[in-house]
């Protein structure tokens, strides 16, 4: 996933569309195996993307806690979040905790009541796409 990602479609978005070709304009979200998928690529390519988050899946590298300067210069938003209702709820707390503890900027969302759904991957696509880009 990781290698057609960055070398088949990242290239051909950049080829085709309109769109500015550097980190500050580039984002990298999902949901479920999704969040994973994109916390593992976004926080081994900081070079590439400004904006990480994971929505009921993902985690945060040690890599990135072990240096919160760089993490802080790096990213615009980290952003993790998922449903009470959903067993990914204990790795947002976990992930709060430990960015929390090292100083690290991000938003962090725990919802009462959703499960692993879309009713509330939706509501944060929504209010991070009100986020991402606005310089």
């Amino acid at each position: 996933m990781e290698k057609d990602l960055l070398t088949l479609v990242v290239p051909y978005v950049e080829k085709e569309f309109r769109v500015i070709k550097d980190k500050d304009h580039r984002a990298i979200m999902g949901y479920s195996m999704g969040g994973g998928q994109s916390t593992s690529i976004g926080y081994r390519h900081p070079e590439l993307f400004s904006y990480v988050g994971g929505m009921s899946g993902g985690n945060v590298p040690a890599s990135i806690i072990a240096d919160p300067a760089k993490a802080n210069k790096d990213y615009k938003i980290i952003f993790f979040g998922s449903g009470t209702e959903d067993s990914a709820v204990n790795g947002v707390r976990t992930q709060d905790a430990s960015l929390t503890a090292a100083g690290i900027k991000h938003i962090a969302s725990e919802d009462v009541g959703y499960g692993h759904d879309y009713q509330i991957w939706r509501q944060y696509f929504y209010r991070l796409a009100q986020l991402t880009f606005r310089d």
